[in-house]
């Protein structure tokens, strides 16, 4: 098995958060074995668990908690920005949602995205080949909050969201 992947543009906002807080990019970056130009290159693959560390180590060492989820709130849909071209030509939220979940694999390896309409109402599910990770906090916000980011941009505010699931 060839090992999980995630494009930097999940990472979009990422550097502004971290100086905001008195970060130090260079040393956050080199503490989970990247290489301090992740941070400069756009659109650049990198191993998702080193993905899911830099965000667990920022949070510790800069006492913030909440950091993956304030980066996924200050996220849209440019993140899917590759995803552009194919997401315009839907002409409703299923045919948006079939090509982001069909599609994905091109910015994020590894990770398979399940989704589900029954009576009423849509389950999302996600599910990672790393088991090590799925546990981790800042993983779990991460993945939370950047779903209901890009179902709130394709619905709008008027579907709420009723229910969260952990494992």
């Amino acid at each position: 098995m060839s090992t999980p992947y995630i494009n930097t543009c999940f990472l979009r906002g990422f550097s502004s958060l971290v100086l905001s807080k008195g970060g130090n990019l260079s040393a956050l970056y080199e503490s989970v074995g990247l290489n301090k130009e992740t941070f400069i290159e756009e659109s650049r693959l990198i191993p998702f668990d080193k993905f899911v560390y830099l965000l667990e180590a920022a949070a510790h060492q800069l006492d913030f908690p909440d950091i993956a989820m304030q980066l996924a709130r200050q996220q849209d849909m440019m993140i899917l920005a590759p995803l552009s071209p194919m997401l315009s030509r839907c002409s409703n939220v299923s045919e948006a949602l079939g090509v982001i979940v069909k599609y994905l694999k091109i910015l994020v390896s590894g990770y398979q995205v399940d989704i589900k309409v029954q009576q009423g109402y849509l389950a999302v599910t996600f599910n990672l080949e790393l088991p090590h990770i799925q546990e981790l906090v800042q993983y779990q916000d991460y993945a939370m909050a950047s779903a209901v980011n890009i179902l709130y941009a394709l619905l709008g505010k008027s579907h709420p969201i009723r229910a969260c699931y952990f494992l």
